[in-house]
């Protein structure tokens, strides 16, 4: 458990009291003297009336400039006060695994020899969701008696090196990944493998185009959302208004509609689409899809079955984009996610289109997506980049 964590919530409630009770004594003062102030403004000298007109715009300044001191801060003290935390919980994360020497976790599985009726079962049966249980230790805790002696020693260890207790799994969102990391594939080191390229080889990309293109003449936003393999739900999913709000924020610091902001405003989905595999070429439509090598994917709609569940990038924006691509001199193509009438896919593309913001998806082509072990091409990820980085310039 983290009991630092609700000593930092308590002693940080206590300091928002603090100014919060400061800011309020400083409001009734104001208010206290302005009154007196109308009640006797009619009565008072000129060099008087001057004199209090004058003490209550100092009075005034001084408590605009307390309250903007006073969130500044607070929001110090904030961010100082959960830094060791972060640190805190973002090695307990990076560390299961990562370094060299700790321990791997596995789901058991059924050996052939006893999988004969398993065999039988469609593919989508055959494995049932509540078997993938995952090994993580074996020996008991040194006690001769007692149930759940295994756990309790697994508990211990967490304890021991994390500071955590088995209340926290109730909270916690933990994911077991492929452990392997990332590696060159191909004897001429052409292709990247590794878990997850759907979509961290598109959003390293898209945060790094952020990061170097300086002094851009529009206002560039990268955002890295969640959720976007169940539907983008909650609110850290891109259904969500969090990025609308934030919009809207910039736009009212500026003195401008947030609405017309938007509706000013262009964006690049970053999202993989499924490149040609001729192994299984009954999926795809040869002319219709995207390859290794040849660059940037541009995806004018995705959904199921043509155009279901889809954002539709219009002809004009789609013109755009394939202008600026050419005059920059970048390697791209176009592809559609597979057969039309096979399945399909969708992305966060039209949640964004859906602000009136002209909007299409861009990508690397992947192969094996979904698979614990994914195939990129170099070129393809470094066309990515590109891309993302002369649409922020332009």
């Amino acid at each position: 458990s983290m009991p630092e964590y609700e000593m930092v919530e308590q002693n940080l409630a206590d300091l928002r009291a603090q100014y919060d009770a400061e800011l309020k004594r400083a409001e009734d003062d104001f208010n206290k003297k302005y009154e007196e102030f109308l009640e006797g403004q009619k009565e008072f000298a000129p060099i008087i009336l001057q004199k209090r007109q004058s003490e209550l715009q100092e009075l005034m300044t001084r408590n605009i400039a307390f309250k903007a001191e006073a969130q500044r801060l607070l929001a110090q003290a904030t961010d100082d006060a959960y830094r060791p935390l972060r640190t805190k919980l973002q090695d307990a994360v990076t560390r299961i695994g990562e370094e060299e020497g700790d321990p791997q976790f596995c789901v058991t599985d059924l050996l052939p020899h006893l999988g004969r009726k398993q065999e039988k079962e469609p593919l989508a049966t055959a494995i049932p969701a509540e078997n993938l249980n995952i090994l993580v230790g074996s020996l008991p805790i040194n006690e001769e008696k007692g149930s759940d002696l295994v756990k309790l020693n697994t508990l211990r260890l967490l304890n021991e090196k994390y500071g955590l207790v088995e209340a926290d799994f109730l909270s916690a969102e933990i994911e077991f990944v492929p452990a392997a990391k990332a590696r060159d594939v191909g004897f001429d080191r052409s292709m990247i493998g590794a878990y997850g390229h759907d979509d961290r080889v598109c959003a390293y990309p898209a945060l790094m185009a952020a990061l170097t293109c300086n002094n851009p003449d529009h206002t560039a936003i990268t955002v890295l959302t969640d959720k976007e393999e169940i539907g983008s739900e909650g609110n850290t999913g891109l259904q969500s208004a969090y990025m609308k709000y934030f919009i809207y924020d910039l736009a009212d610091m500026q003195g401008v509609d947030g609405r017309d902001v938007l509706s000013a405003s262009e964006c690049l989905s970053a999202d993989v689409n499924a490149a040609y595999d001729p192994i299984y070429a009954d999926a795809y439509e040869k002319r219709n899809s995207c390859y290794l090598n040849k660059g940037v994917c541009i995806t004018k709609y995705t959904g199921a079955r043509g155009k279901s569940g889809t954002s539709d990038a219009s002809a004009e924006y789609m013109g755009r984009i394939r202008a600026l691509l050419d005059r920059k001199n970048i390697l791209w193509q176009i592809g559609e996610l597979g057969k039309v009438d096979i399945g399909g896919g969708g992305t966060v593309a039209k949640f964004v289109s859906n602000l009136d913001v002209d909007t299409v998806d861009m990508g690397v082509p992947v192969l094996s997506m979904h698979a614990p072990w994914e195939i990129v091409a170099k070129i393809d990820v470094y066309m990515a980049y590109r891309a993302f980085y002369e649409f922020f310039l332009d």
